[in-house]
């Protein structure tokens, strides 16, 4: 995948606008890492390229915080979908699936995702697979075995009992973004049970069963964030979207 992750120009300007590329073991996607605790001039420039709808989304969050990450992680979604696509980010204009799930109007060579947690927001670009992305704070305050016994499947409850309990918090927040970013890059999000899946609850991230043979086939990949986060990335078999043509270019 030509990216602007490789050294040149467009890697000092993706790292000006506050990208951080997170590595991969594959050319089928990109992961970027983008911090939200974000100056008041940046943010009003962000706000600046915000179509009306997500102006109103943002205005509609109770905290300031959450008004600020929110206007911040979609700001920068469009900075980085107008360097792959070679437009303008404020002209980029998104439909929703159903489910929630944004795509680009009109015919694009690009699958997207993104998340939030905390002060990080993450973003997955992939040129024919769709795909999903979580990104989570580890340092959450949650009950997160009771989570995982009413959500997971109850033979990866039974798994994450057996860690080590000075590791069982960082193996339910892997199971858990694995199976958000699955879920995601479905488009299908929580409308179907997490339980309809398995994922390995210890070691490398993959799928264990799944009643779904395009879950089944759907390869996970855990990049490391940096201290206090965690992200997964689920990839779902190649579709027959076109590719990239083009080495993307910086719009500014």
């Amino acid at each position: 995948m030509q990216a602007p992750s490789k050294s040149g120009a467009p890697n000092v300007a993706m790292q000006a606008a506050g990208f951080k590329a997170l590595k991969v073991e594959t050319a089928d996607f990109e992961v970027w890492l983008a911090r939200l605790d974000v100056g008041k001039t940046r943010l009003h420039h962000l706000a600046g390229l915000l179509a009306p709808d997500e102006i109103q989304r943002a205005a509609r969050l109770r905290s300031a915080d959450d008004r600020r990450r929110f206007t911040v992680a979609r700001g920068m979604l469009r900075q980085l979908l107008g360097i792959y696509l070679e437009k303008a980010p404020a002209a980029i204009e998104f439909s929703y699936g159903s489910r929630g799930k944004p795509r680009i109007k009109r015919t694009t060579p690009v699958h997207f995702n993104m998340a939030h947690s905390g002060e990080r927001a993450a973003y997955v670009i992939s040129k024919d697979r769709p795909v999903g992305i979580d990104i989570e704070c580890l340092h959450r305050d949650i009950e997160f075995e009771r989570i995982a016994r009413r959500f997971f499947a109850p033979a990866e409850f039974d798994a994450l009992q057996k860690v080590p309990s000075t590791r069982r918090r960082r193996a339910f927040f892997a199971l858990w973004t694995g199976k958000e970013a699955v879920i995601k890059a479905t488009g299908r999000g929580l409308s179907q049970s997490l339980a309809r899946f398995e994922i390995a609850v210890d070691g490398h991230p993959r799928i264990m069963r799944a009643k779904s043979k395009r879950i089944a086939q759907t390869i996970l990949h855990a990049p490391e964030p940096g201290a206090g986060y965690m992200v997964t990335v689920a990839a779902m078999p190649a579709g027959n979207s076109k590719r990239l043509s083009r080495r993307p270019k910086i719009v500014r």
